[in-house]
């Protein structure tokens, strides 16, 4: 079905989505709240879908990715909903989603976004710019994923060691920091836990030491 002409109800889809991702690239601009590999994503989903619409062609391809990407943005929508409520932290809802959210991740966006985007690249009919299009976005998923990796084998460590799911936040006064020990000095913008060396941004006197969560990944900040 790859390349075929574009039926009223993809267009429905198509149209209103683009609309949304060209609100969200604004918004990430203005706010700055995005790396470059997510705006990098925003700039190819709105390339894909401007070509859909006119060119007439590849809406179930279009429409396909859409689906797949949105339905794993529930579980992170809702993650940030309860950390904004504070009810994310060190509770089994929290650990659910994240792990609903990786599996979903995975199986949706790797496992069946590769089977599409193969059949895709194999389709005589699916014209080259969308066989591009659709190669660089699975390519940026395959980035996120190493993200996700991360993030998913600390969080799922802290929770099978029994450890709170809760950041750990350290004060730094002076420059020492205490990790539930005897404090560590801190020098050239490193701090030293159990005997390994940390790159961490140090204001003024104080740092706050975060020991994961891998909030620096586009996907699961917030």
């Amino acid at each position: 079905m790859s390349g075929t002409p574009n039926s009223p109800e993809q267009l429905f889809i198509i149209t209103v989505s683009l609309g949304y991702f060209f609100y969200d690239f604004a918004w990430c601009l203005y706010h700055q709240s995005e790396g470059p590999v997510m705006l990098l994503h925003h700039v190819i989903s709105v390339s894909f879908m401007i070509v859909c619409l006119c060119l007439g062609v590849s809406g179930i391809e279009v429409v396909t990715t859409i689906f797949g990407s949105e339905v794993t943005s529930v579980f992170l929508n809702i993650r940030w909903f309860m950390k904004e409520h504070n009810v994310y932290s060190g509770t089994y809802v929290g650990l659910i989603i994240d792990y609903l959210f990786v599996a979903l991740f995975i199986g949706v966006r790797i496992g069946v976004g590769g089977y599409l985007m193969f059949s895709v690249l194999q389709s005589s009919k699916s014209p080259v710019i969308v066989k591009v299009g659709g190669f660089s976005l699975y390519c940026v998923n395959c980035f996120f994923l190493f993200q996700i990796l991360s993030f998913a084998r600390h969080r799922f460590t802290k929770s099978l060691t029994g450890q709170s799911t809760k950041n750990s936040k350290e004060k730094l006064s002076g420059t020492t920091i205490r990790n539930g020990s005897p404090s560590i000095p801190c020098r050239n913008g490193k701090v030293l836990i159990n005997g390994h060396s940390h790159k961490k941004e140090i204001v003024c006197d104080a740092l706050v030491y975060s020991s994961g969560d891998f909030e620096s990944s586009p996907f699961l900040s917030g």
